[in-house]
C-alpha cells in the first residue's frame, strides 16, 4: 500500500511542479499552493492525508496529517527509497528542483497539528 501511495504521490508531485513552473511567476503569490488546491486534501497512504504543498525560495514543502495508527519508520523508508529511485533518476525533477538547489520537505503532523516527523530531501540524497 505504501509503495502504491508513493507512486501516486510522485505523479502528484510532478503535476504540481509542472503546474507551478508553467505558470507565469508573480512576486508574492504562492502559485504552487494554488496549483495543488485541486488535488488536496488527498489520502496518500492509509491514514496519511496530504493537506497542502507550499513553495518558497529554497524549499517545496508538503504538509501531511496522520489520521490514525501509522508506522512512521515505514513512511520514512518508503519516502527515502522513492526519492532515490524516482526523483533522483527523473531528469525533469533533477533540472527543476535538485540542480536549482531546492529541498523537498515533508512534514507529518498529528490531528492536533503537532509535528511528528520532518523529512528533508535534496541533491545530496541522490548520491
Amino acid at each position: 500500500m505504501l509503495i502504491i501511495g508513493a507512486f501516486i504521490f510522485a505523479a502528484l508531485l510532478i503535476v504540481a511542479i509542472y503546474s507551478y513552473w508553467n505558470m507565469q511567476h508573480t512576486l508574492g503569490e504562492n502559485r504552487l499552493a494554488r496549483a495543488t488546491d485541486h488535488i488536496t486534501p488527498y489520502l496518500v497512504y492509509e491514514n496519511v492525508l496530504l493537506e497542502q504543498a507550499l513553495y518558497s525560495d529554497q524549499a517545496i514543502t508538503f504538509d501531511y496529517t496522520i489520521l490514525g495508527p501509522t508506522d512512521l519508520d515505514e513512511i520514512r523508508i518508503t519516502e527515502r527509497t522513492w526519492f532515490r529511485s524516482e526523483a533522483c533518476a527523473n531528469p525533469d525533477l533533477q533540472n527543476l528542483i535538485l540542480q536549482a538547489g531546492y529541498v523537498v520537505v515533508k512534514n507529518y503532523y498529528d490531528t492536533e497539528q503537532k509535528l511528528l516527523m520532518e523529512l528533508r530531501f535534496g541533491s545530496n540524497d541522490c548520491s
